[in-house]
């Protein structure tokens, strides 16, 4: 199977709460998108085809008002999980991008710190470990690299 054949274990998507969010976050959560990526690859557990997070970046038309994980949801049938990951517009307005990506971070290891603690409370077999030394790693270069 060649690289572009694999399929995305984890898969990023966005809601901009308006044109300023999105042309300031694009860049940051594309590159996120390709770290994961890279770095992500293994099945975790058999339990779990995808792993999805999905960003509600606040703005002046669509805000939700919430800030860090929100909306944990598995499905057993389909084999995912998902969160939210609600970001407030102080926080994309008013910091740099290496802040901003930064923020993203912390709050995508959280996700997944999050995701292991319902897989454990749901007795689902799962290479934690791994997942989050991988997880770990695709953070660090959507930090390091621009």
């Amino acid at each position: 199977m060649a690289s572009g054949d694999i399929k995305r274990i984890i898969s990023i998507g966005v809601q901009n709460g308006d044109k300023e969010a999105s042309k300031v976050t694009d860049f940051s959560i594309t590159k996120l998108r390709r770290c994961m990526a890279d770095n992500c690859r293994e099945v975790y557990s058999n339990e779990i085809r995808e792993y999805s997070i999905v960003f509600r970046i606040d703005g002046e038309i669509w805000h939700w008002n919430f800030e860090g994980c929100q909306k944990m949801r598995r499905s057993k049938k389909e084999k995912y999980i998902t969160v939210d990951i609600g970001i407030p517009k102080d926080v994309w307005r008013n910091n740099s991008r290496l802040e901003l990506e930064k923020y993203i971070s912390m709050h995508v290891l959280s996700a997944f710190e999050g995701f292991i603690r319902k897989f454990k409370k749901d007795k689902i077999e799962i290479k934690s470990e791994q997942l989050i030394f991988d997880v770990k790693k695709a953070l660090t270069q959507f930090i390091e690299n621009d």
